[in-house]
């Protein structure tokens, strides 16, 4: 099966593996490759991030800032009061 096929936004020319490796460090439980991975991920404007806010295999990384940052540079959540 391809991560395509998954139904998270992934175009067929997209090469997932930047998003499927994050997903293999978060399990691992090694959330500092696993947020580099998808801050790559960001930049390379992957249509995986539209899963972000709904992945339970990203949970590990929800509490850490830097993954709650990017959730806001994708916009899934509410930005800050100004």
């Amino acid at each position: 099966m391809l991560l395509g096929d998954a139904g998270c936004g992934i175009r067929r020319t997209e090469n997932p593996r930047v998003g499927g490796i994050a997903l293999v460090c978060a399990g691992l439980g090694w959330q500092d490759q696993a947020l580099e991975h998808l801050s790559q991920a960001y930049e390379e404007r992957s249509g995986w991030m539209t899963c972000l806010k709904v992945d339970l295999r990203l949970d590990p990384l929800r509490a850490d800032v830097r993954f709650v940052d990017l959730l806001r540079r994708v916009r899934l959540t509410p930005q800050a009061a100004s």
